[in-house]
């Protein structure tokens, strides 16, 4: 992973993150409801990896 991409994941997750607090914080979203959006969010790009490494990815 290149120092750019590095960065805009980092970038990206800290939005994630403070908006995250902010909805906990401003009382629209409890602790559970953030967890099971984040275990959503990990296993739909888990599975999405999966998925291209499995059915998409070119055999050397």
């Amino acid at each position: 992973m290149s120092r750019r991409e590095k960065a805009g994941t980092a970038a990206i997750l800290l939005v994630c993150l403070i908006l995250l607090g902010l909805a906990f914080w401003r009382g629209w979203m409890n602790l559970l409801q953030i967890a099971a959006l984040i275990g959503i969010g990990i296993g739909f790009v888990g599975g999405t990896l999966y998925l291209y490494r499995q059915l998409w990815e070119e055999e050397d």
